[in-house]
């Protein structure tokens, strides 16, 4: 499908699960109400109408809200089936940055502050669990009502709304450059951005943490003790991170 663009609410529900789902306001700043669905195993379901037959994308605004500190897990039926496996079980991140900055020994070497979460909204497509995938995925509904359902499948969280849209399409290169073109847009000369990739100021994973790498070409440098001068490191290797 083509041109298709639907935002339904959160508390805008046709039906919730007999617990663990409550309708909540105020939340890290959000004006209006959002559905928070707190145990495993709570559900919401919705109804939506499409104005024609073919593949539809969805995502969620969703708020993680304090449990095990794990990544949301959440599931999608439609019309009581799940579509396929990877619908199953869809991997939702927390935000993570650095508690601080790094300490040293009295030997001068760099060592990891502790990690915090920041609680704040965000939008994420429903995707492929493994990101064996690049889109997000696409899901078919024909012409008419449908009900799609929500699930919690692992840790508590809140949805503002659900978004059902068709396909994104990104231009191929060569399409993006005669369209900037057209529009004016000129070439920048003389500008230098360099941001070191150890300071993050917001990732998916507690894990992702700066890391030591000896390379005399890595930002900063020191042969005679331990600096924080990459990130992730072997713990940058799952799909999604």
């Amino acid at each position: 499908t083509t041109g298709v663009s639907l935002t339904i609410l959160g508390v805008s529900y046709s039906g919730i699960s007999g617990s663990g789902t409550q309708v909540a306001s105020g939340l890290e700043g959000r004006s209006g109400e959002v559905l928070e669905m707190l145990d495993e195993g709570s559900w919401a379901e919705y109804t939506v109408t499409v104005p024609e037959s073919g593949y539809y994308q969805m995502g969620i605004d969703y708020l993680a809200l304090p449990g095990k500190s794990a990544s949301l897990y959440r599931g999608v039926m439609i019309d009581g089936k799940y579509p396929f496996t990877e619908a199953r079980q869809m991997e939702f991140s927390r935000i993570w940055t650095n508690d601080g900055e790094p300490w040293r020994d009295s030997q001068g070497n760099a060592y990891n502050p502790p990690q915090k979460e920041i609680a704040a909204w965000q939008y994420r497509d429903f995707r492929d669990p493994q990101s064996h995938v690049e889109e997000p995925l696409r899901f078919y509904l024909t012409q008419g009502t449908h009900t799609i359902r929500l699930e919690t499948v692992r840790e508590p969280g809140a949805i503002a709304d659900l978004k059902v849209f068709s396909p994104v399409v990104w231009p191929t290169y060569q399409d993006a450059l005669q369209q900037y073109r057209a529009e004016g847009v000129e070439a920048t000369s003389g500008h230098l951005i360099k941001i070191q990739a150890e300071s993050p100021s917001a990732k998916s994973n507690p894990t992702l943490i700066p890391t030591e790498d000896r390379d005399p070409n890595t930002e900063p440098y020191s042969r005679t003790h331990g600096d924080l001068n990459v990130i992730g490191g072997q713990a940058w290797r799952r799909g999604g991170q």
